[in-house]
């Protein structure tokens, strides 16, 4: 936990809560039919891997 919030509600405010304020009805949250614009993290946050419509961009 940094700045007083733990790692899942960090993820969704970085996430699904935008996606949702926008309107964005195929982003937000990973499951059948969305988008796939993901960011693999590695156990100390640190980013791996990036997909965007889920193709691997990095």
């Amino acid at each position: 936990m940094r700045a007083g919030i733990g790692l899942t509600d960090a993820l969704a405010a970085a996430s699904a809560t935008p996606a949702r304020l926008l309107g964005l009805t195929d982003r937000g949250w990973i499951a059948v039919g969305m988008r796939a614009d993901l960011v693999e993290l590695d156990d100390e946050l640190r980013v791996v891997g990036t997909m965007v419509g889920g193709r691997r961009v990095r």
